[in-house]
């Protein structure tokens, strides 16, 4: 079952707002706020589900339960007077043409039924990796958005990937520093929850200054060793030696739909 904060998302996406930023400030809400909301970090309680729910035009019930007020389970319909302003050139920068062609677009009538034994996984851009100029709050929450919606099957997800079906997420390679292994464009499955170091592997993490890096994290007693797969320099991705509390892990790689 998807969790509220999905539903969320999946109805902010379905009304025809892309990023989250846009959608609280049509709210009238603090964007910090309704990111964290949306991403999972903070919970929310029926003050809240209900006005979303009026804004996106569902039931206080489907947002925290899954289920409509006729008990059964159904997605948020389409709100078609709600837009934001389109998508410019600068606000996608260079992303790449392999993740541009997975970015929907257009908003769909009425969001799909998941397959049988399926689970929907979120696509999501870290806009600072793609070398975005951006005026959003210092919050790290606040530069990530959704783009795009996946269905995995269930058992890939806990058999193979070992993770919970709720914790998977999607984020695209836009650098080259852990090439051949991951190039631009391949599509990494992140165990989006795993916050802590626990066995040496690909990370995706924050720096003390809040630079964002997917690298490898190799562990001593008390520091991280930070490499590349790729064996020519990184400047934007050294490969270095870290006190561990000067890395914030926000999760691991746990698998690849590679663009080949």
């Amino acid at each position: 079952m998807t969790k509220p904060c999905n539903r969320l998302m999946t109805a902010r996406v379905t009304a025809g707002y892309r990023y989250a930023r846009a959608a609280a400030r049509a709210l009238g809400v603090k964007s910090a706020t309704y990111a964290a909301h949306e991403n999972g970090s903070r919970g929310f309680g029926i003050d809240h589900a209900r006005r979303y729910a009026e804004f996106y035009n569902v039931s206080p019930a489907w947002i925290l339960t899954g289920e409509s007020f006729d008990g059964k389970t159904s997605a948020p319909p389409p709100k078609s007077d709600l837009n934001e302003s389109p998508l410019s050139d600068n606000d996608i920068l260079n992303f790449g043409k392999e993740v541009l062609k997975l970015m929907p677009q257009n908003v769909p009538q009425q969001m799909p039924e998941l397959p049988p034994d399926s689970t929907a996984v979120p696509q999501f851009i870290v806009h600072r990796m793609t070398g975005k100029d951006t005026d959003l709050e210092a919050d790290v929450i606040e530069q990530w958005g959704f783009i795009a919606q996946w269905h995995l099957p269930s058992n890939y997800i806990t058999e193979t990937l070992k993770v919970a079906p709720g914790d998977v997420a999607i984020l695209a390679v836009v650098d080259d520093n852990m090439a051949p292994t991951y190039k631009k464009g391949d599509l990494l499955l992140l165990d989006a929850l795993q916050k802590k170091f626990t066995v040496d592997g690909v990370y995706f993490f924050l720096t003390e200054i809040e630079n964002i890096h997917i690298q490898n994290i190799e562990h001593t007693d008390t520091q991280f060793i930070l490499s590349n797969d790729n064996p020519e320099k990184s400047t934007q991705h050294p490969e270095r030696t870290l006190d561990k509390d000067a890395v914030d892990i926000q999760g691991r790689v746990c698998g690849i739909i590679a663009a080949r």
